[in-house]
């Protein structure tokens, strides 16, 4: 979980003064790395255009103002592939989405990879169920309080594809405050926007 956090406070920094609005287009376009991932100019859904995995295996809603960031993407042929993103998108407000996708065997197991997830987050709790684009979600929500009051509150969860169950995909996304001095507001909202980017994953 700290690891996590570090990410989310590092990529908040990297985007620095991403939160300016431009003149012309979104910040996923206006950002070269970016748009080459994205299937069309045109919105997918209102907000978001549609994210192709330079894999082959998948596709995904994308915030039309998220950025990736080119350092941490991580890509082996076409059955790993790595990749974060997120928005400054309100005062004192912003999101990290860390997302691996694999294709092999062991996603077969599906309490094995909540076990591992489980680890990597130290969550001891028990999972949600829901579905997607045929596909199985299993995820979970914790808020997390720093030692300097900073306030982040995690959805995570395992995507595993109903047709070739040896796909599946982690994702966490992370909404903080990064401020403490300024006002913060983080509530179950969050969760619902990161269950939206885990139900549009569609495996190829």
């Amino acid at each position: 979980m700290k690891i996590i956090m570090t990410l989310a406070v590092v990529f908040v920094l990297i985007l620095g003064g991403c939160g300016m609005s431009y003149e012309h287009g979104t910040k996923a376009f206006q950002d070269e790395y970016t748009r080459d991932f994205m299937k069309s100019t045109k919105e997918t859904e209102e907000g978001f255009y549609t994210y192709e995995s330079k894999t082959g295996g998948y596709s995904m809603l994308f915030p039309v103002n998220a950025k990736l960031d080119d350092m941490l993407y991580v890509k082996e042929k076409d059955y790993f592939e790595r990749i974060n993103f997120g928005e400054n998108t309100a005062e004192n407000f912003s999101y990290y989405v860390r997302l691996t996708y694999q294709n092999k065997p062991s996603m077969n197991d599906l309490e094995v990879q909540l076990s591992i997830l489980s680890d990597e987050q130290d969550y001891k709790g028990r999972y949600k169920e829901t579905n997607g684009r045929k596909t199985l979600i299993k995820y979970a929500s914790e808020i997390f309080k720093t030692s300097n009051g900073d306030v982040a509150y995690f959805t995570f969860g395992f995507i595993q594809s109903g047709k070739n169950n040896e796909q599946g995909i982690k994702m966490v996304y992370t909404a903080t405050c990064p401020n403490e001095k300024q006002k913060c507001e983080i509530n179950q909202l969050e969760e619902e926007k990161a269950i939206r980017l885990m139900k549009s994953i569609k495996f190829n």
